[in-house]
């Protein structure tokens, strides 16, 4: 999902870290056998009633993905509860039959769903969707803060309300129907397509590195890859119009320094010059004090994209950005969204000291969570740290030194200019779209080493006061919008898997 977004972003999410983690193959073959039970429990399903029907209205589609959406946010599908991701399989599979008919399910190291729909030509390479199962907890301080219980998934207000509405079982839905929407056309692929549903991905995204790991075991690498991350946003200063719809092309990468103060410990009655409290507060702040170097280009990129759909006053400081950078650079100061597309940045996170309020610690340590623009590197950042904190008591330890480097996806592709085309389809013709770079995190960073077109994009619109929502209270997601969701996947899924599509060559 998409992890925590800034408020004002410009420029939604997303960072690439390493792929690795082998897949068992004994579980492979247990997932594949229980793929199989799954076609005839669903084969079962139809001769019960579930038949094809006649083309739904936009009213019975939203109705209808509500309905589902809510459903699945009933599983509380934290990391660790093992049970809820169990039940949620048995609620897929009862909610999308054909799915389960037509499409060949595999369980990747138990919790990791990875569905396959076999192309008509097998020498294409596959595209690929993700969206995750797994949510973010809700504390109990906040419970009543919600309006609705976070977990009952209630339809009410013309939404559909819970954690993980927006990131990410509502794409995990809308995917899903819209290939059960295909399959009761039916629409047969040319190109295979397989879904694939990470369910750590809020925490190390271990099930993405198998999947992924798997595919290159088999020597596959898909031909697109598509992930949550950018969206539409309202109210942006990046264009003359309403709205503009963002589609990730890199994201920024994630890598964990942990700081480690040392200092005389003891009784507070009796403390010395600096304890390893003070120490660390003033290693922090001297990092919070010498930011990254400023770079303009992914901001640049972003505007060309946009073309003249994009402010002249923004072209003109972007485009000359080697004459206006001291003009820029106080902008990046003033506005949280804008620094983080355009330099590494540093967010302490966690910090630990004394056990107890009258004992001076030892140690004293804090997390800073990098966020690495393409280009910069975990030695860059721990050089850059070390000079700034100067002070040999203080430890700086890499915490993910294997940290792979971004890579930029192609925005001249067939793949991209058709999800673009989808975009303005469902969203309105004079949609602006523009190529940005994502400052969370997303899956697709597993992928995006053997995939040249890796994009990050939601199909739903929202305002700038809506980024809260994610990981925050009153998680939801309209039911107009999920209707949309759903037909916009379907209209993805017959560009990418069909034949005016794979006629190009990549």
């Amino acid at each position: 999902m998409w992890t925590q977004v800034a408020r004002n972003a410009p420029i939604a999410v997303g960072a690439v870290a390493t792929v690795g983690c082998a897949v068992v193959g004994a579980a492979v073959l247990r997932a594949v056998a229980w793929g199989r039970a799954n076609k005839t429990a669903a084969s079962a399903a139809l001769q019960g009633g579930a038949q094809q029907q006649p083309q739904a209205t936009e009213e019975e589609l939203a109705e209808r993905c509500a309905r589902k959406l809510a459903a699945v946010i009933r599983h509380k599908t934290v990391t660790g509860n093992f049970e809820a991701f169990a039940a949620l399989r048995d609620e897929l599979r009862a909610l999308f039959p054909l799915v389960h008919l037509h499409m060949t399910l595999e369980l990747v190291e138990e919790r990791n769903l990875m569905y396959t729909w076999k192309g008509s030509n097998p020498q294409l390479s596959p595209v690929v969707l993700h969206a995750h199962q797994d949510v973010v907890p809700v504390t109990d301080e906040t419970l009543e803060e919600w309006k609705y219980p976070p977990f009952d998934g209630t339809i009410a207000d013309g939404f559909v309300w819970g954690r993980g509405a927006l990131d990410d079982k509502g794409s995990l839905v809308s995917i899903m129907e819209a290939c059960e929407m295909l399959l009761a056309k039916g629409f047969s692929p040319i190109r295979t397509l397989i879904l694939v549903s990470d369910s750590a991905e809020e925490t190390t995204m271990a099930g993405g590195k198998a999947m992924a790991t798997l595919m290159r075991q088999r020597g596959v690498a898909p031909a697109a890859f598509l992930d949550e991350g950018c969206m539409v946003l309202r109210g942006l200063p990046l264009t003359n119009h309403d709205a503009v719809a963002l589609v990730g092309v890199a994201e920024k990468s994630v890598l964990n320094v942990r700081l480690e103060a040392r200092a005389t410990g003891g009784h507070s009655s009796c403390p010395p010059p600096s304890t390893s409290v003070g120490v660390l507060a003033r290693a922090i702040t001297r990092i919070e004090a010498t930011p990254m170097p400023l770079h303009w280009q992914h901001m640049q990129r972003t505007i060309r994209s946009l073309g003249g759909n994009a402010p002249f006053s923004l072209r003109l400081l972007f485009g000359n950005a080697w004459l206006f950078s001291w003009l820029l650079a106080r902008v990046c100061c003033k506005i949280p969204s804008m620094n983080a597309s355009c330099r590494t940045t540093f967010a302490v996170t966690m910090c630990t000291g004394s056990p107890a309020h009258n004992v001076m610690p030892e140690t004293a340590t804090a997390n800073v969570n990098v966020r690495m623009l393409p280009g910069d590197t975990p030695s860059i950042v721990a050089q850059h740290i070390r000079r700034a904190i100067a002070d040999p008591r203080v430890r700086v330890e890499l915490l993910v030194e294997d940290a792979c480097p971004a890579t930029i996806s192609s925005t001249e592709s067939a793949f991209y200019r058709n999800l673009c085309e989808c975009i303005q389809h469902h969203f309105g013709r004079d949609m602006p779209t523009a190529a940005a770079l994502g400052v969370a995190g997303s899956d697709s960073r597993n992928w995006q080493d053997m995939c040249p077109c890796t994009y990050r994009f939601s199909p739903y619109v929202l305002d700038q006061a809506d980024l809260t929502l994610f990981h925050g209270i009153n998680e939801r997601l309209s039911c107009q919008q999920l209707g949309r969701m759903s037909a916009f996947y379907e209209s993805l899924i017959t560009g990418w898997c069909n034949q005016h599509l794979c006629e190009r060559k990549f």
